[in-house]
This record gives structure tokens, sequence and C-alpha cells, in this order.
């Protein structure tokens, strides 16, 4: 038995219209680069830089989960930490990490061989979290899509 179902008003997410990116140098490159500048914005506890880089994921994030999105960028814990202090952790061996391409490159993100992306963060009682991204090209771009 086989039933057809039409679903409607499904959000169309921001990284399926994203440019390709290239498995190049290049794109290491500018990735390299985000992730430098969201590194700073830990190690400066820069809390606004930070909402405002990733608040594109959080808004589409927060339609999934049927939340608003300022109460779903509260649930990541990520304005407490800042409020509490955080810093940045000291820049990685980049030669560790491996340009990784989603969906016909329009996700993107740096790994290690253990899957784990070269940003993190140090809370005040010293232990570190990763935080995990992943970048589209956008209007020319690299923006936190994930």
């Amino acid at each position: 038995m086989t039933r057809e179902i039409t679903l409607q008003n499904l959000p169309e997410w921001t990284w399926t219209k994203a440019t390709p990116l290239p498995d190049s140098a290049r794109t290491y490159s500018r990735l390299q680069d985000a992730y430098i500048k969201m590194g700073l914005m830990f190690k400066n506890n820069d809390y606004e830089s930070f909402k405002k880089t990733v608040w594109l994921a959080m808004q589409e994030r927060a339609v999934a989960d049927l939340l608003g999105p300022e109460f779903y960028f509260k649930t990541t814990d990520f304005p407490d930490e800042f409020s509490k202090g955080v810093s940045g952790a000291p820049l990685p061996n980049w030669s560790d990490y491996k340009l990784k391409l989603y969906k016909d490159g329009k996700l993107a993100r740096l790994v290690d061989k253990y899957g784990a992306p070269p940003l993190d963060y140090r809370r005040r009682d010293g232990e570190v979290y990763f935080y995990n991204c992943y970048f589209s090209l956008i209007d020319g771009k690299l923006v936190v899509t994930r």
C-alpha cells in the first residue's frame, strides 16, 4: 500500500541557496580566516559579535524546533557562558585540519582526523568546548548557516 502526501509551508534553509564552494586551497583559506575571526570573538569575550555571526543559524534552528530565535539562542548556553567570561584557545596547527564539503559544496567546515573543528573556547573553570559550525557562501561572504 502506498499513500501520496503533500507537504506545504516548509522552510527553505539559507544554505540550500548558497553558492557552492570548490574543494580548493582558496576555500580552505577563507574558512581558516572565518574560524580565526570567530576564535577572536571567544578570545575577546565578544558576545555581541558572536551572536551576530551565528544569528542566521540560530534563527533557522529555532524554526525547526518551533521556538523563537532569542529563546533558542538562550538554550545554547552561549549567553550564560559569555556573561561568565570565555576565552579563546590557542590557534590550532592548521596542517591537522582538512576541508570537508557537504551538499555539493553548499556547506563546508574544517575538521581534524577525529572530526573535531578548529574552533574551541575555554570557560573560566578551564574546561574546553568545541564549537562545531558549518559555513555557506551567501552573497559572496562565508556565513555560519548550521
